[in-house]
């Protein structure tokens, strides 16, 4: 029995000493946790002496670590790795190469697994193995997949690798990006480029304490072409001097955009410094140089400390741009052929640190444009009275209001003089202006004018005339025509009228000369002052003329009394008709033989032995005329004038025989021409002592016409 129960104690224990473990044993899913996984170098340069590699961890496990390997491949040439981690104390494993034979790059990851069969495994992390020192790096931030060798085609992504593998004096070539937390140590001579100085970007993080960029020493460094932003302070320098800061934007920084302590021959050029606490730190430094830089926003421009002075700030012909400038000197006077003001800004009362060729913009922009004015009211066409409110709009492209620079005009005559309404007004766009001190007349133009602060000066006209009316106006009055009142078809006559305006204004006269032909309005003529004009009516028949005047004021009259005309012939040939054959000799006298055939050709014919009589039929309206006989052949001409038509207009003309062009010019009393007939073809052929001269061609009877005006 005690056999029995001893032998039950032994099993009862050990079920309760095996159970609990199996349990756990088998409820234990969790995988090991590696984590501060750490590695050197994260690029280096093999052929350093001592050079290795190393990589280490923290691993823990809820119940055990069974163990923690590591797998290493590298470049051609490189055997892989695929071993166990050492554990150097607790939860801490380290592994490390020695003897690095292969430049290029290498990749890792590291695995773990506990004591029941759970396993995790790392990231894989690449470390950058060169042969020697680079002279000539690329940086690029997006370059995320690789591969990285530091060429324009395959660049770094991150800009310590490539300060840990540049030869001193070389250059690192950072390409366009956002580079987040940049915190990078300049320790040896070396050009440091950003792409573009707006979008390549070193952003700090925010964090308070953290330098994007710092230096010390006395390398010979450049900075260029970059945006330092969002940290304490962009650039610190200390203990050192020759280092060069050029075409950078700084901004952002709770400390100084720049900080200098201890340090000499530091340059500055064509940055930017804005939204900083202090925009540059200075501390115990002289022989320093800042020009050509923007100061923009920032709650303390310089700020110097203990013996800091001989710094310059200004190349001896332009210094740097300060926005607080126009509140500090409120009087200085811009130098417009520099784009400097003429007053010296004190940079900092602290020693000698005074910018003595401030620029008045940004950049040093020399303004040569002129402001843009643009005049609203009046603008042309208007008719106006008494107060107006000259309207205009006016910018320009730097300078801010214009106040004080507009200058207001108005021209009577359509721009030939201008006269001033005001001077240095305020660019408000509204100016009152009392019409009725000027006179009344509708050629008056209004123009702008505003001067920037470089002296450009921009203007604006009204685009055509308007009128001023200030007084009641009278349409002119008394119109009168004077002309002829009968002449032939074809015959250019005059006309005079004459108005007098009430109020003396010009005149201009509109003319209706009764075929339906209407002018527009002509001229513009004192009043009471005889306005002539010419008409000429190609058909015969009875015409009414009549005319009407307008002044300048837009008064304008009635239509004049009627002004008759008869247009009909007042003028012909009595005895000599167009197809007809003439003969007279001696006793003979047969008055005519008619031909259709002569009245086509245009031609007259008359045979005579006695000289050329000519007879003329003339109206009432004639009371002289005059004869001419042309001979074709240009051998004789012969004019005879007829004044007196009491018993009708005759004449005889002694000439030869020939071709002649026979014309009859008719005049009224007042001696103005009121019809005139041609008959181009006359053979004229005369026997006796007369007979010489040459009959025409009939190629030229054939050319020949009759002419009728």
């Amino acid at each position: 029995m005690r056999k029995i129960i001893k032998i039950g104690l032994v099993i009862g224990i050990t079920i309760a000493f095996l159970t609990p473990v199996s349990m756990v044993l088998a409820d234990d899913t969790e995988p090991p946790v590696i984590t501060a996984i750490s590695y050197g170098p994260h690029a280096g340069v093999r052929t350093d002496p001592g050079f290795y590699m190393y990589q280490s961890c923290n691993v823990t496990d809820n119940v055990s670590v069974a163990d923690v390997r590591i797998l290493i491949t590298g470049p051609v040439g490189f055997t892989p790795i695929n071993d166990s981690m050492v554990n150097m104390s607790g939860n801490h494993y380290y592994y490390e190469i020695d003897n690095v034979s292969v430049s290029g790059t290498y990749e890792f990851y590291i695995w773990a697994n506990d004591t029941s069969g759970n396993s995790v495994r790392s990231n894989t992390y690449y470390m950058l193995i060169f042969e020697n020192y680079l002279s000539y790096i690329h940086v690029d931030v997006n370059n995320t997949a690789g591969p990285w060798n530091g060429t324009a085609e395959y660049p770094l992504q991150y800009i310590n690798d490539a300060l840990a593998v540049i030869t001193s004096n070389g250059t690192i070539f950072v390409h366009d990006g956002v580079y987040l937390n940049t915190s990078i140590l300049l320790n040896k001579s070396l050009n440091f480029i950003g792409e573009n100085q707006n979008t390549t970007i070193l952003d700090g993080g925010g964090f308070y304490t953290s330098v994007i960029v710092q230096t010390s020493g006395y390398s010979l460094i450049t900075i260029s072409n970059l945006t330092l932003r969002n940290a304490m302070a962009g650039i610190q320098a200390q203990d050192g001097a020759n280092a060069t800061v050029s075409h950078c934007t700084i901004s952002q920084c709770t400390d100084s955009g720049i900080i200098l302590s201890e340090y000499q021959h530091f340059l500055v050029t064509n940055c930017t410094f804005q939204d900083n606490n202090r925009g540059i730190q200075l501390t115990n430094c002289s022989y320093n140089q800042f020009y050509h830089n923007n100061f923009i926003n920032n709650m303390i421009q310089v700020s110097s400390y203990f013996n800091t002075s001989y710094n310059a700030w200004d190349n001896g012909y332009t210094g740097n741009y300060w926005d607080n400038y126009r509140i500090r000197y409120p009087d200085a006077t811009i130098i417009p052929t520099t784009g400097t003001w003429d007053t010296p800004y004190v940079v900092n009362a602290s020693g000698n640190n005074t910018d003595y060729h401030p620029w008045v913009y940004p950049y040093g922009y020399i303004d040569t444009i002129s402001p843009q004015v643009t005049v609203i009211y009046p603008d042309g066409g208007e008719v106006i009275a008494g107060e107006i409110t000259i309207q205009w709009s006016a910018s320009d492209d730097v300078t801010m209001d214009l106040n004080g620079t507009i200058l207001i005009e108005y021209s009577p005559d359509n721009g030939s003089s201008w006269n001033q309404i005001a001077a240095q007004q305020n660019n408000t766009g509204l100016y009152l202006w009392n019409t009725s001190i000027v006179p009344d007349g509708n050629l008056y133009l209004i123009r702008v004018s505003a001067t920037d602060e470089f002296l450009n000066v921009g203007s604006d006209t009204s685009d055509s005339t308007f009128s001023i009316n200030n007084h009641q106006n009278y349409p002119p009055e008394f119109l009168q025509i004077s002309g002829p009142s009968a002449g032939g078809n074809g015959i250019l006559f005059n006309f005079t009228v004459n108005a007098t305006d009430p109020e003396g204004d010009q005149i201009s006269y509109k003319w209706d000369w009764g075929d339906g032909n209407v002018t527009d309005w002509l001229g513009s003529f004192n009043s009471s002052e005889p306005f002539a004009t010419s008409y000429a009516w190609a058909s015969d028949g009875n015409y009414s003329i009549r005319v009407k005047a307008k002044d300048i004021g837009g008064g304008e009259s009635n239509w004049s009394e009627i002004h008759p005309i008869s247009i009909a012939v007042q003028v012909d040939f009595a005895n000599i008709k167009l197809g007809n054959i003439y003969i007279k000799l001696f006793s003979f006298n047969k008055s005519f033989i008619y031909s259709n055939f002569l009245e086509r050709l245009g031609v007259v014919i008359i045979l005579s032995s006695h000289e050329l009589e000519i007879k003329a039929y003339a109206t009432d309206v004639v009371k002289s005329v005059t004869f001419k006989a042309m001979n074709q052949l240009a051998v004789e001409d012969m004019v005879i004038v007829d004044d007196n038509g009491s018993d009708g207009f005759s004449c005889s003309m002694n000439v030869s025989r020939g071709v002649y062009e026979l014309n009859v010019t008719a005049y009224d009393i007042n001696g103005t021409l009121v019809d005139k007939y041609t008959l181009s073809t006359v053979f004229f052929i005369r026997i006796g002592r007369y007979a010489t001269g040459s009959s025409r061609t009939l190629e030229h009877i054939l050319s020949s016409h009759r002419l009728r005006h």
